[in-house]
């Protein structure tokens, strides 16, 4: 009883209470090339590409048959949406991409005149206006 006492006693002393945010300074800044004058990456080096399993969560114990907390109670703003000024992004075979991992985590940014795709270990940059493939597909380690 004594010697539990002592050994959590010393475990307690010795952790120490942060009362701030730890800084942690850059060991180095960059700055890369326009994109434009880098040449595509078609390797992903060092990478394994390997299929994670789908895993389900049911709801179990206390939760079980109760309102989901999080469900959406009322309609959102809509968006306009202009017909016509959909193309085709990176997919399975398109502009000579295949994708190597499932499922497809696709994300992507539109700016004025462009736009960016990012396909799990891919990006590709398209012209908003010409729907023309101005970059890519690339290998996100390019950047």
């Amino acid at each position: 009883m004594i010697a539990a006492s002592f050994i959590f006693g010393l475990r307690a002393g010795a952790q120490g209470v942060q009362t701030g945010p730890v800084v942690i300074q850059a060991a180095q800044h960059d700055v890369s090339p326009p994109l434009r004058d880098m040449a595509p990456g078609r390797e992903v080096a060092g990478e394994t590409v390997r299929e994670m399993p789908l895993r389900l969560f049911h709801a179990t114990g206390p939760t079980k048959n109760q309102p989901d907390p999080v469900l959406q109670s009322t309609v959102g703003t809509s968006s306009s949406i202009t017909p016509g000024t959909s193309f085709a992004g990176l997919g399975q075979g398109d502009y000579g991409y295949s994708d190597v991992a499932a499922p497809p985590d696709t994300n992507g940014s539109a700016g004025a005149t462009q736009y960016v795709q990012w396909v799990n270990l891919a990006f590709a940059v398209f012209d908003k206006s010409t729907h023309a493939l101005l970059y890519g597909p690339a290998a996100g380690n390019t950047l």
